[in-house]
């Protein structure tokens, strides 16, 4: 009887506790960002073409944050004011759905590229552990690379682009892959069970079974 009473209290210690950081879940150093003309998302002045980002979750997030890294090109032929749009999908063109942002960036006048950081947060998005694609379009910007980061939420995969004349869509063959990763860094909450206290609570409950196990032998 004693030892069914502590089953309860059992369940109750059993159930795994959760770690919560807010802290870069996937994407790249974003101080060594760098820009090139294979990164313009608007190459021919009016032809723009798509970009994407492909990024594994091995854990379930909550995302809170999503920044990105874009250059204003300084050759006459893109001194008007550059635009995109940001989307996040499990798959490529259309299935890119949930909108991130949108933003501008000016050129310099004096011909020097502008590079720009630019950051949305108050983002609430739940995703579960899979393959996902930050996506962007937009036109007279360059969106830069930088070095892929480590960390234990994610990691980075292919880094894709789709040409102007082609309809690639959700097909990930008719996408042209980059060597360089795009400058991107996703931040939030990473969910992960921790293992010092699993340890403790498997200590704690064997205790208590032990306990109850001798008293229920010592009853007549």
């Amino acid at each position: 009887m004693r030892l069914i009473s502590l089953l309860p209290i059992a369940l109750v210690l059993g159930t795994p506790t959760l770690i919560y950081a807010d802290t870069m879940l996937v994407g790249t150093d974003l101080s060594t960002a760098t820009h090139g003309g294979a990164a313009v998302l608007c190459p021919g002045g009016a032809d723009c073409t798509d970009r994407a980002s492909q990024f594994t979750l091995s854990t379930s997030v909550d995302i809170h944050s999503i920044s990105v890294v874009l250059t204003a090109p300084a050759e006459a032929l893109f001194r008007t004011p550059g635009s995109f749009t940001i989307g996040l999908g499990s798959q490529l063109g259309l299935g890119i759905t949930t909108g991130v942002g949108a933003g501008a960036i000016l050129f310099d006048p004096s011909g020097n590229p502008v590079t720009e950081e630019f950051t949305f947060s108050g983002l609430d998005l739940s995703l579960a552990p899979g393959t996902y694609f930050l996506g962007m379009v937009g036109g007279n910007a360059e969106w830069d690379y930088a070095s892929p980061v480590s960390t234990a939420a994610g990691a980075l995969g292919l880094q894709l682009s789709c040409d102007p004349a082609i309809t690639c869509g959700s097909d990930i063959t008719r996408w042209d892959k980059n060597y360089l990763t795009y400058a991107m860094e996703i931040d939030g909450t990473a969910i992960t069970p921790e293992p010092s206290t699993f340890a403790l609570l498997g200590t704690g409950i064997l205790g208590l079974t032990r306990v109850a196990r001798r008293k229920s032998l010592s009853q007549p």
